[in-house]
């Protein structure tokens, strides 16, 4: 008879630890990784949708008591997350709650698109506003704070490879875009510009103007000749992209 109060304890136990491992450590399988990304102003409820809906869950219930349990419906990461089969409720929490293995997103912008244009691959692929990345772009006191001689970012954003963190702040993309375009556009290509006798963003128009006129590297010399012998003769460019690039 003593035994039974001691049987009873020990299978309560046995019950609740049951309990607390398929709540927090059973592991959610599924085939291949699972992307699932967070987005600002989303909670805890929304998470959980994209998890399920990614089929990372495999009880969304359970990860819910988990959630709550540990107090992270609240506390959430923004950010592109990758799960891998055998990922434990636990797990899954850490990474939202932390940003603990958020991954960057590669972004490719490619020569002679248009602030427009980068934007609207900016917000494709790291969700941001376009909107107000282009109104960074126009503001002129965030463009002289860049140490840009200019009221707008035209030309000054540098067409490269990026890797970039889900939605960064419209201005941090901006600051790092400006900051490549000085890394090459140096001293060197400033005192060829002094000496045709011309200011940074005149040079910038100018290649602008070209990159409009042919997209093949081995033409872009020969034009670029020809306009600026034109330029010192002190004769009109009659180039139609100096129209396209006015309307721009």
């Amino acid at each position: 008879m003593k035994r039974r109060p001691l049987v009873l304890i020990l299978t309560s136990l046995a019950v609740l630890l049951a309990i607390i491992f398929l709540i927090f450590w059973m592991p959610n399988t599924f085939e291949g990784d699972k992307i699932v990304i967070v987005s600002k102003g989303q909670n805890f409820q929304q998470v959980t949708d994209s998890l399920q809906q990614a089929g990372v869950l495999r009880s969304r219930l359970l990860f819910e008591i988990a959630g709550r349990i540990l107090g992270s419906t609240t506390k959430l990461q923004i950010g592109k997350y990758r799960f891998k089969s055998g990922v434990s409720n636990l797990s899954i929490i850490d990474n939202i709650r932390y940003g603990k293995t958020v991954e960057t997103i590669t972004v490719t912008i490619r020569e002679g698109l248009r602030a427009t244009t980068q934007a609207r691959i900016f917000e494709k692929e790291l969700g941001i506003d376009s909107a107000r990345f282009i109104g960074f772009v126009n503001d002129s006191g965030f463009a002289h704070s860049l140490g840009v001689p200019s009221d707008n970012l035209m030309g000054y954003l540098m067409p490269k490879t990026y890797k970039f963190y889900w939605q960064t702040d419209e201005d941090e993309i901006i600051k790092e875009l400006v900051k490549e375009f000085w890394t090459e556009f140096d001293d060197k290509m400033i005192s060829q510009a002094k000496r045709r006798g011309m200011t940074i963003n005149q040079i910038l128009t100018m290649a602008s103007i070209i990159e409009l006129e042919t997209a093949i590297d081995t033409e872009r010399a020969v034009v670029a000749g020809v306009y600026y012998n034109r330029l010192q003769r002190r004769m009109r460019l009659q180039a139609d992209p100096t129209i396209q690039f006015i309307l721009s």
